[in-house]
């Protein structure tokens, strides 16, 4: 049986947790960056403030090594 591609991407989401050390929030975050939403519409989804999810984009980066969404994006299309 093929793998969903929502399957593929909560795979993909799981290593990067454990391999980068992701905080459970800055998981949900990641998900929301690899859907190719704005800082805004992730904040709103997640109840934070849009500094907030800001602030965990930022560090999300860092530990992906990358230094915008598109590279995020890029990481679930491979």
């Amino acid at each position: 049986m093929r793998e969903t591609f929502e399957e593929k991407v909560a795979a993909q989401v799981n290593e990067l947790v454990s391999t980068c050390g992701l905080s459970p929030r800055e998981r949900d975050v990641l998900v929301g960056l690899a859907r190719g939403n704005t800082a805004a519409s992730i904040a709103k989804g997640l109840h934070i403030s849009t500094s907030t999810a800001q602030g965990y984009i930022k560090t999300l980066y860092v530990k992906l090594g990358v230094n915008r969404k598109q590279q995020v994006i890029d990481l679930f299309q491979n």
